[in-house]
């Protein structure tokens, strides 16, 4: 049968390496969407990240953005679930990023919140929005939107970003910490809730459509997809994804990542 619901992975996967969208990649979503599968992006991108990329797809499902941390509407990108920080962890990070050299970022729904000396490294942030506001990110932790931060990302050296993951997770023991290469010399330690990623809240968004992991099928390249490559009943990971990866899915497509045409190969199994 054909599936109820498809997930794409955004980076790495949908998109090619310039950013475009292969277009047979857009003709297959166009003829899954006419046979009725309901198609989502699932990204660690926050929504308005995704939502170019949603309505050039003309996608109305609800995109699952910021790694499993918001579910967001395809045409408007407001909120329509989220999974946030406690804003007493939100001041815990932002005094471990500073004691530790790493330039704070606090990822809204819509937006990022950066220090105003951080600004060499908002273009390798830029992907998960354009949205990037400069301010005193201290400031927000007697603002009301403190409670509103789905992850909280510190960036520098390598070392900094080790060793401010060391001190997260032995002081905030109930967020998950991860440390993972920007590009180069340059790291980030991120910092979210530790029941939050991508299965968990596709499997919500399976729930509002009738579906179940058998009727759910997904498609993804890195390590933040193994989840939702684990959960979802029929999974195809990229074809130089890590092995990690690829053990979790049922099988891989021949593209490589951001060479395009993997969401067509995809789709012509899910539906022959």
């Amino acid at each position: 049968m054909p599936p109820k619901l498809v997930a794409l992975d955004l980076d790495g996967t949908l998109l090619k390496a310039d950013g475009a969208i292969d277009p047979r990649d857009v003709a297959a979503v166009g003829r899954a969407l006419r046979l009725g599968v309901a198609i989502t992006l699932a990204t660690g991108r926050l929504a308005t990240g995704a939502l170019p990329c949603a309505r050039a797809l003309g996608l109305v499902a609800p995109l699952v953005c910021a790694d499993g941390g918001l579910l967001a509407c395809a045409t408007t990108g407001a909120t329509l679930e989220v999974t946030a920080l406690a804003p007493a962890v939100v001041v815990r990070a932002l005094a471990t990023f500073e004691e530790h050299g790493v330039a704070p970022f606090l990822f809204f729904g819509g937006e990022i919140h950066a220090a105003p000396s951080s600004g060499a490294v908002h273009a390798l942030l830029r992907s998960y929005t354009p949205h990037i506001i400069e301010h005193d990110c201290s400031a927000l932790s007697c603002h009301r939107a403190a409670d509103q931060v789905v992850l909280a990302v510190g960036v520098g050296a390598r070392g900094r970003a080790e060793s401010a993951r060391r001190a997260l997770e032995a002081s905030a023991p109930c967020v998950e910490v991860a440390t993972y290469v920007l590009s180069g010399e340059t790291w980030a330690v991120r910092v979210r809730p530790a029941a939050c990623d991508k299965a968990r809240l596709l499997a919500r968004l399976a729930r509002r459509l009738g579906a179940g992991p058998a009727d759910v099928c997904a498609l993804g390249d890195w390590y933040n997809d193994v989840s939702m490559l684990s959960w979802a009943g029929r999974a195809l990971a990229m074809a130089d994804a890590p092995g990690e990866v690829r053990a979790a899915a049922r099988g891989v497509v021949r593209a490589r990542r951001g060479e395009g045409g993997a969401v067509a190969e995809a789709m012509a199994r899910w539906l022959s």
